[in-house]
């Protein structure tokens, strides 16, 4: 319930927050991983991969 209120969204936790995305091509698939990969660099968590 804080959550949605700080959000200020309405319903269940996850419902508007998070959504499936179906990777139809090998090029979805590659920009996927890739994104996945470089996460905790964007984020600040790592300064370089295989840290």
């Amino acid at each position: 319930m804080r959550a949605n209120h700080e959000d200020k969204e309405i319903g269940r936790f996850w419902q508007s927050r998070f959504r499936a995305v179906r990777l139809l091509d090998e090029a979805a698939l590659v920009a996927c991983a890739a994104y996945v990969e470089l996460n905790p660099i964007r984020a600040a968590m790592a300064d370089r991969l295989g840290t």
